[in-house]
């Protein structure tokens, strides 16, 4: 998985906006880590609620791209697409990622890797995402409305 630092500017399809509902939103990078970078480490308030969230959202991930990503932060890597749990659900990361509507139209995409990246690796991002994900209601509606990609 390529690195891109926190809060830059996330591309895709050539394009770091999308128009969602009439309005344009920036798309920015939250937890796209690799071993040869430092990312910020600490200790979460919350995190149980956090790793909740993410969890929901990793279960319907807004893109699933074409093959996988095993964590090279780990000291021997899974080979193959990774399974983590949470609360006895098992639940895929590493092939998709996943979107936070924030202020300002702002869109963090990040990878399902994030779930593991936090749990494990005690990641820390940015308090303006963490905002974002504990202010989005999680329900159905979210993911028909919040992730649908409106040209």
């Amino acid at each position: 998985m390529a690195h891109y630092t926190d809060l830059s500017f996330f591309r895709y399809e050539d394009a770091s906006w999308i128009f969602k509902d009439g309005f344009p939103y920036i798309l920015l990078n939250i937890g796209w880590l690799d071993q040869a970078k430092d990312y910020p480490k600490g200790d979460l308030l919350e995190k149980d609620k956090i790793l909740y969230f993410i969890f929901q959202l990793c279960r319907h991930p807004v893109i699933l791209h074409r093959g996988f990503h095993a964590c090279n932060l780990c000291d021997s890597p899974q080979i193959g697409i990774r399974n983590e749990k949470h609360n006895e659900t098992e639940f895929a990361v590493g092939n998709g990622s996943i979107m936070v509507k924030g202020k300002n139209n702002l869109l963090y995409v990040a990878p399902t890797m994030i779930f593991h990246y936090i749990k494990e690796h005690n990641y820390l991002p940015p308090e303006e995402f963490i905002e974002a994900l504990l202010s989005i209601r999680l329900d159905w509606n979210h993911f028909q409305n919040i992730y649908k990609n409106e040209n």
